[in-house]
């Protein structure tokens, strides 16, 4: 800063622009922290202009001086947390991918079988008018929409009863409902 350091076509060290943030107009540091860290960060940059430290890919003298013991422990348990934290999200996401699959297969198996419970009172229905029996079903059930335990719960069964096969209906009134 002093002796125009800077020059107008390079780009200053990391540790001269931190220290000509932090001083007032006057170049002064506001309080004695900021000196302190002012100055190690001098020394600290004119040992690497001098060759005696030597840093790493990545590391200035900002970074010497910054780095302490304490700062890297905290961002490391910052880290840490952060890497628990998406360990448990990606937990709860396989979690509910799961279960999305579980329910997926119910469904297609509840698909089927509705599907095959079609077929079968298809059948039924046919072997009915075969004998002779007509069935008005519509107006007998609700709409699927509609339909609750309680209606499914409410039909009448002495009016006929199943055999063992499950595909034929004994029918002990002409007029049964089902």
């Amino acid at each position: 800063i002093k002796n125009k350091e800077i020059k107008a076509d390079e780009e200053p060290p990391r540790g001269i622009m931190w220290l000509k943030g932090r001083v007032n107009k006057d170049g002064e540091f506001p309080d004695d922290d900021i000196r302190s860290v002012g100055d190690k960060l001098k020394e600290v940059d004119d040992k690497i202009k001098e060759g005696t430290l030597n840093l790493d890919d990545g590391t200035n003298a900002v970074t010497v001086v910054e780095a302490t013991d304490e700062r890297i422990e905290l961002l490391q348990t910052q880290l840490d947390n952060e890497r628990s934290e998406r360990q448990q999200k990606d937990v709860l996401v396989k979690k509910f991918s799961t279960k999305m699959t579980e329910k997926d297969v119910l469904v297609k198996k509840l698909s089927n079988e509705m599907t095959e419970t079609k077929g079968m009172l298809s059948q039924l229905m046919n072997q009915l008018a075969a004998q002779g029996v007509q069935l008005n079903l519509s107006s007998q059930f609700p709409v699927a929409s509609n339909v609750t335990p309680m209606a499914i719960n409410n039909i009448d069964s002495s009016a006929y009863e199943v055999d063992g096969t499950q595909s034929s209906v004994v029918v002990r009134d002409k007029d049964a409902r089902i």
